[in-house]
This record gives structure tokens, sequence and C-alpha cells, in this order.
């Protein structure tokens, strides 16, 4: 595993999981929720398993 994909997978995780993200907010707007942190605080368990996974799957690809 090289360098940049562990930055990538950082990257995605982190602005998946961001309060502020655009769609964050949007999805937040829709189901009618008024606090974007309350969607994070539930997507943030199932994002670090699923990156946990990729980054072990990653490791045995190569």
């Amino acid at each position: 595993m090289d360098l940049g994909s562990s930055a990538a997978f950082a990257g995605c995780l982190g602005r998946t999981m961001s309060p502020v993200a655009g769609c964050a907010m949007v999805c937040c707007a829709l189901a009618g929720t008024d606090n974007p942190v309350d969607l994070a605080k539930r997507n943030a368990p199932v994002m670090i398993v699923a990156v946990t996974v990729m980054t072990i799957l990653f490791f045995m690809h190569s």
C-alpha cells in the first residue's frame, strides 16, 4: 500500500463523515432534521468499518 492510497482512503472518510459537507446538509434538509451532526454520528461507525475492510482487502490484493 502506498502513501497515495492511504491519503485517498482517509480523504474519502473525512469528506463523507463531515457534518458540513454539502451532501449531509441536503440529506438533512430532505429528511426534515435540523442537525447534520446527528447524521455524521450515525454514519461514522459504518464508514470506519467500511474503510477498515477496504484497507484490509487492499493489503491482501497487493
